[in-house]
């Protein structure tokens, strides 16, 4: 953020000088820059703003997004086209708004997720990371992966909150579609009910992701807190089931696609693979078994995973690198958890996993706050 002055380019030039150096000679990302009070000094022709409108040129033509408030426009009594061709104008948040009437340009940057270094220490963590994941996971079943996105914030020290999200999502997917296949020989996957639900779905993650990527970090890891506290209270409250128990509703192709989309955007806002969510959801709208539902839910965590990552791949919010350290954890963890799964009380797991859930989502709540 640039204190740009009312009237005056100079130290928006300094800005912009400094972002096309960033994005040519560093071949880092530039988000966008955002024109405040610029706008109103090109208009007025003070020194140096034949300079300054060169420079805007020069931003564009290195496909730097440029975006100009609205508010300022209007002040001027302008539009887009009388004074920089080719910027967009946007009214922004309202906190950028309230900075611009104050004189400041807001410019975010955000590296390259293949330009922030990864030190072999958090490579070995992004392992342990995955093994713990993938551990909960094939110990408890539903709810397991919730631990992954702050594991690798806090625990890795890969503070990004959505290169943390996006890169989860991707190694939940793919964990998710390897561990298909022994429910698959089971003969435990539904492969029609899991289409219809997932293919509404990947419309709802493609959403939910979208609008995640437009939310500020640490206020989503904020509201993904409330929610992993959401899940601690179910994982407490429900019963242990009969797997075999058929359930008494009848599966509809509406239900299953409805349930699909409103799951896929909740999964592609927070970057989770939504199991706890997809198996009930089978079963109050497929008519499946417990057990027919977890083994068909995977092909629903697995494509709104994949989705998710996708849509974050394109925003750069994604590291291949350690989306595929969490995938070997995961498969490794994995293979534990199911081999102790039966051997000790799972009512007793699920509690003592909630209570450590609760303990993470109130630790995030209060690093958090301040985004409120």
């Amino acid at each position: 953020m640039v204190n740009t002055g009312k009237d005056n380019v100079n130290t928006e030039m300094v800005a912009f000088n400094f972002s096309l150096k960033a994005a040519t000679v560093a071949k880092a990302t530039v988000e966008m820059l955002f024109l405040g009070r610029g706008v109103e000094a090109v208009n007025k022709n003070q020194q140096n703003s034949p300079q300054f409108k060169e420079q805007v040129d020069a931003a564009l033509a290195a496909g730097i997004p440029l975006k100009a408030c609205r508010v300022s426009l209007a002040m001027e009594g302008l539009d887009e086209t009388d004074i920089f061709p080719g910027v967009e104008p946007v009214l922004g948040a309202v906190e950028t708004n309230a900075r611009i009437e104050d004189g400041y340009t807001v410019i975010t940057f955000r590296s390259r997720p293949e330009l922030i270094e990864v030190t072999p220490l958090q490579m070995a963590l992004s392992v342990v990371s995955g093994l713990l994941v993938g551990f909960s996971l094939g110990l408890i079943g539903g709810g397991g992966s919730i631990l992954a996105i702050p594991l690798l914030i806090y625990f890795v020290g890969f503070n990004h909150p959505h290169l943390a999200i996006g890169t989860t999502a991707l190694a939940v997917g793919i964990t998710a579609y390897i561990n298909v296949i022994p429910h698959f020989l089971d003969k435990h996957v539904y492969l029609k009910e899991g289409a219809v639900f997932s293919l509404p779905g990947i419309v709802g993650a493609l959403l939910g992701s979208d609008l995640g990527l437009l939310t500020p970090g640490k206020k989503l890891l904020f509201v993904f807190a409330i929610l992993m506290l959401v899940i601690a209270a179910y994982m407490l409250r429900r019963k242990c089931v009969n797997a075999a128990a058929e359930p008494n509703v009848k599966g509809s192709v509406l239900k299953v696609a409805g349930m699909g989309f409103l799951v896929g955007l909740l999964s592609g806002y927070f970057g989770i693979g939504g199991g706890f969510l997809i198996v009930p959801g089978l079963i109050i709208s497929g008519g499946l078994n417990i057990i027919e539902a977890v083994g068909t839910s995977l092909i629903a965590v697995g494509t709104f995973g994949v989705t998710t990552a996708a849509r974050y791949a394109i925003s750069g919010e994604v590291n291949v690198l350690v989306a595929g350290l969490y995938v070997l954890g995961g498969l490794l963890g994995g293979w534990a958890g199911a081999k102790l799964a039966g051997r000790m009380p799972k009512r007793t797991l699920t509690q003592v996993f909630a209570v450590i859930i609760i303990a993470v989502a109130l630790y995030m709540l209060y690093v958090n706050a301040s985004a409120l």
